[in-house]
């Protein structure tokens, strides 16, 4: 049992067969184009990221003067307000703030687009803010 007793019998020589994947997987020369084409895409994206990183937001804007943030678009200070309870369904009441100078049809119509309201609640909304707005303009401050 020390020696081998298996002999092949070969004829010639043996020629591994090479495969082409070019012409033997369906598809082959679309996906290695997408995948170049996107490969490409990517370096082009990262090279306008690194560009745009060095500063040009500084470069744009370090003339300017500062500018303090307004975080309200209109000025309460001197307009009178009043805040009323709506209730949209039972147990769901929402807070609204109501200033002198609103335009009733717009803050119904804002309001009824936030909280999804037919028109016809719409137009409720609107005479009870009208009349808001009527007793907050006959007060007195």
């Amino acid at each position: 049992m020390n020696e081998c007793t298996f002999h092949p019998k070969i004829e010639g020589k043996v020629l591994k067969d090479k495969i082409d994947p070019k012409t033997s997987i369906k598809g082959y020369n679309e996906m290695v184009n997408r995948y170049r084409s996107a490969s490409r895409e990517k370096m082009l994206i990262n090279e306008n990221i690194e560009k745009s990183a060095c500063g040009a937001n500084y470069l744009n804007t370090r003339d300017q003067k500062v500018k303090p943030f307004n975080l309200s678009s209109r000025k309460v200070k001197d307009v009178k307000y009043k805040i009323v309870e709506i209730t949209l369904k039972p147990g769901k009441t929402v807070s609204m703030k109501l200033l002198e100078t609103d335009d009733v049809n717009t803050l119904a119509k804002k309001f009824a687009d936030t909280y999804q309201l037919s028109t016809e609640h719409r137009e409720v909304l609107e005479v009870n803010i009208e009349k808001e707005l009527k007793i907050l303009k006959s007060q007195k401050t």
